[in-house]
């Protein structure tokens, strides 16, 4: 078994709400200024919302607001679940998804 294999095996067993807190995991890592883990039915298309400082040309930074949908699929992705996904970006104004 190759590395590759065995991390995918191992993601795959993992729980939804484990696999969420792995994504958390990474996003927290990044060292975000705020982080939010958005848990339920009612996270509006993202599971994670961050803000993060943004370097800018010259000597200023924006704050973005980035947010985070934690999905696996042992399969292709779902086009419909996608377009909701992005409508909910659209609707939400992130800098970033």
């Amino acid at each position: 078994m190759t590395d590759l294999e065995y991390w995918n095996k191992k993601i795959l067993s993992l729980k939804p709400e484990e696999f969420e807190q792995l994504c958390y995991d990474f996003v927290d890592f990044m060292k975000p200024l705020e982080i939010e883990w958005l848990k339920g039915p009612g996270d509006k298309g993202r599971d994670i919302r961050a803000k993060f400082i943004v370097p800018m040309p010259g000597d200023s930074n924006n704050i973005e607001e980035w947010h985070f949908e934690c999905k696996r699929y042992s399969k292709s992705l779902d086009v419909k679940d996608l377009i909701d996904k992005i409508a909910w970006a659209d609707a939400n104004k992130p800098n970033t998804l």
